[in-house]
């Protein structure tokens, strides 16, 4: 439904992904009073969108319509810049960076590499490729060590992101969406390769465990954990409630997969 009214309004063409569609989006915005501030929130709308789109697809054998987020798309602007009373004077440097923001990295995480993860899932389901063979764990391998490079790219991010906007603030790596950021990439390692790991005496499986899944669905879990355990009471107040679907998948492999 969200999906649906993003498309009626247009909003694709506001992010750069679309051509414009003046019948979509020309009255509204003639009639708003601040077409700037209009603008944004309606580019943060559809990246929103997006993003849980990808986020609550991954592990589905289902298509999904996420765009691939090309180097021209528009991402919102920064959130010291979006905190303004007046975010789009002349006066105020303009952002719209793929890492200005934690809210534009996690938009980056979940479109681009999280879409990448599930698109390897639904070609293995849709090919019947066997899970567990050479050629799936070599795609698999691969596709890990893209998120972990990932991983560095990001945490360097946090850090410049850090020291421009709030470098006086000892806890600005606790930022909600830094946060989500972290639990979601977490989220896709464990996604991609717990159906290799090892299992529980006495419960069954098709496939050798294999190592190399088993260590990194292991770090996954205990990095989501430890920066989970770093969150204050203002923290957990101010988190974004898609925070419980990553929770839920490192619990469910601690409880279901690692043998006690």
């Amino acid at each position: 439904m969200c999906q649906r009214i993003s498309h009626h309004l247009g909003l694709s063409t506001i992010a750069g992904l679309a051509r414009a569609q003046p019948t979509k989006i020309s009255k509204t915005d003639a009639a708003t009073s601040q077409p700037e501030i209009d603008h944004e929130e309606r580019l943060r709308t559809f990246w929103m969108i997006e993003m849980l789109n990808s986020i609550f697809a991954l592990g589905l054998n289902s298509d999904i319509s996420t765009p691939k987020v090309p180097l021209g798309a528009k991402l919102p602007c920064s959130e010291s810049i979006w905190a303004l009373q007046d975010p789009f004077r002349e006066s105020e440097p303009f952002q719209n960076l793929r890492y200005s923001s934690g809210f534009s990295m996690c938009i980056s995480l979940c479109t681009i590499e999280m879409g990448a993860v599930h698109r390897f899932q639904q070609s293995v389901a849709e090919t019947g490729e066997a899970l567990g063979g050479l050629e799936w764990q070599s795609a698999a391998q691969r596709l890990d060590e893209r998120l972990t490079i990932w991983r560095e790219e990001f945490v360097a991010a946090v850090f410049r992101l850090i020291n421009t906007e709030s470098p006086q603030d000892e806890h600005a790596e606790m930022e909600p969406f830094i946060v989500l950021t972290n639990c979601i990439l977490n989220m896709g390692v464990i996604t991609l390769l717990q159906s290799q790991t090892s299992l529980p005496d006495g419960v069954g499986s098709e496939f050798d465990s294999w190592s190399y899944a088993n260590h990194r669905c292991m770090y996954a879990c205990e990095n989501m954990a430890a920066k989970i355990r770093r969150m204050e009471e203002d923290d957990l107040k101010n988190c974004s409630p898609c925070l419980i679907l990553p929770i839920f998948v490192a619990a469910r492999f601690y409880i279901g997969i690692i043998p006690f």
